[in-house]
């Protein structure tokens, strides 16, 4: 029960005695089921934000010790008996719980807590259950007063001996440090000078896929017949090139999100609100499925059947310019060539509204209200693109 304080109780009830156990857990009252007698899923308590998950797997564990008492005899023993036995078996109960302290119980609290009050999307979730499981491969003995710049070299060389590219290296490195500022403004980390560390490893700006203007119109015009899936996989990857619009926020998008031939949507990456006009092409590929008999605009599939499809439908439209991605696994460089349709996924599709605006002489700071971004250096790369083929199209003056 709750007493006063919100500390957590349990109450046995033997032979018309009422005994009372403190769990040692402060609960707060507005979070707490009365009729299921648990904390409310995911809820945290207390000053240190104990999640849900750990008060109450305590909670049924107690419940447990106090039946195997009660049913392991065989006559009713005197009150003085049963308290004793109660009262033993709860402290060793309470021995093999985990400590609050444990470096991994409190990762899984971060996690619980998080997810609710950041509004984690899935893929940031798995990401973070990523980490996780790696800081247990590379230490399952993990401490708190083992992180200092030092432990951050040597856990990124560690990730470097798994031969992942540098860039997503270091992007485990950043995802890591997000629980790291997590546990120090909890005050579990004291050692602040991982803030600090930068992974020293060779990068090179992964290149950027796209379809210029004539490509996107040989998709566009294609004559898919006796495939109507591939049909259809090109009106939604084409939407996307028209739109801007990321195929999570494709695949929710229902005909009551376009009003006026006006697209209002709320990202489900960032949660941006967008206003993005449609133009012919977009309002063509509307029209299309405007009669189908879903609230959805579009038709989307899987991104998994989607992605496969795309390279499907890329390779039919002999988009096959060789592209060469170059990259470092920790300091060994590689150089892979392939054909264009092997590399086109869904997230081509945006990228090609950027890139072709930009061309097209639509100034970055309109193009971000369609897209979203909120800084130039995330545009950075795509403006690059687009100053290189000005400069390739004014050296055509020269061949005259």
């Amino acid at each position: 029960m709750i007493g006063r304080r919100s500390e957590l109780r349990m109450v046995v009830r033997y032979k018309m005695h009422r005994i009372f156990y403190n769990l040692g857990y402060n609960v707060d009252k507005e979070k707490w089921n009365k009729e299921t007698q648990r904390c409310k899923r995911n809820t945290t308590h207390g000053e240190k934000k104990i999640p849900a998950t750990r008060i109450n797997a305590a909670i049924q564990h107690y419940e447990d010790e106090v039946t195997r008492i009660a049913e392991s005899y065989k006559t009713d023993p005197t009150i003085e008996t049963f308290k004793s036995a109660i009262s033993q078996a709860l402290r060793k109960a309470e021995e093999a719980l985990p400590q609050t302290d444990n470096f991994f119980t409190i990762y899984d609290q971060f996690i619980e807590e998080e997810e609710v009050h950041s509004h984690w999307t899935r893929p940031m979730f798995i990401k973070m259950r990523t980490i996780k499981t790696h800081l247990i491969d590379y230490d399952p003995t993990l401490t708190f007063d083992k992180i200092n710049l030092q432990w951050m070299d040597n856990y990124c060389t560690y990730l470097q001996s798994l031969n992942f590219r540098t860039s997503y290296t270091k992007k485990l490195i950043d995802t890591t440090k997000i629980f790291l500022k997590w546990a120090m403004s909890r005050g579990y980390l004291n050692d602040h000078t991982f803030l600090g560390y930068r992974c020293k490893l060779k990068e090179v700006r992964k290149r950027v896929i796209y379809l210029t203007w004539d490509e996107l119109m040989t998709v566009y015009h294609h004559d898919f017949s006796g495939k109507e899936h591939l049909a259809r996989v090109r009106d939604i990857f084409c939407f996307s090139c028209f739109t801007s619009l990321r195929y999570s926020d494709v695949k929710k998008l229902k005909k009551t999100d376009i009003v006026n031939g006006i697209i209002y949507v709320t990202t489900q990456k960032t949660s941006d609100s967008l206003e993005i006009e449609l133009n012919d092409y977009s309002s063509t590929i509307l029209a299309r499925y405007a009669d189908n008999d879903s609230d959805m605009a579009l038709p989307v599939i899987s991104n998994v059947k989607m992605n496969k499809y795309l390279k499907e439908m890329a390779k039919e439209c002999d988009l096959t310019t060789p592209i060469t991605e170059t990259y470092y696994e920790g300091a060994t460089r590689k150089d892979i060539v392939s054909p264009k349709w092997q590399l086109i996924t869904t997230h081509c599709g945006r990228r090609t509204f950027i890139c072709n605006a930009l061309m097209m002489g639509i100034p970055p700071n309109i193009v971000m209200k369609w897209t979203g971004h909120s800084d130039y250096k995330s545009m950075q790369p795509y403006i690059d693109i687009a100053d290189s083929a000005k400069r390739s199209a004014m050296s055509l003056f020269n061949k005259q």
